[in-house]
């Protein structure tokens, strides 16, 4: 019998700092893509960002979402977009790739969800 490589993936972790100066950030949301173009992008969102020192209110939350869901939209286009966010400086900050290898790739991200967020979180 014939077996067959596992697909390549990476993921990433999205944090928010609460000020431009610090290195400190607080994980907001997990990202997997593999490696090929179109991408195949699937996330966890950490479930109520509201709880997240430094976010303010709704406005905040809002434009927190939305920055992470265009990373995702990004990321689809054209994976290497993360080597560009990793250098982004502002409040979302991007860590740089891991190796996700596995038959259950949406399994094995849920729990590096529940590693990382402290929850499985909500898909992307």
């Amino acid at each position: 019998m014939r077996e067959f490589p596992l697909p390549q993936y990476k993921y990433v972790e999205l944090g928010y700092a609460s000020g431009l100066e610090t290195a400190e950030c607080v994980p907001i949301a997990i990202v997997a893509f593999s490696t090929h173009r179109p991408a195949i992008v699937s996330g966890r969102l950490r479930s109520s960002l509201s709880r997240i020192p430094g976010l303010s209110g709704a406005a905040d939350i809002l434009i927190v979402e939305q920055a992470v869901r265009a990373f995702v939209e990004h990321v689809k286009e054209n994976p290497s977009y993360v080597e560009i966010a990793m250098g982004w400086e502002n409040s979302i900050r991007v860590s740089p790739p891991q190796s996700l290898v596995s038959s259950d790739t949406e399994g094995k991200l849920d729990a590096i969800a529940c590693a990382i967020l402290g929850e499985r979180g909500v898909p992307l």
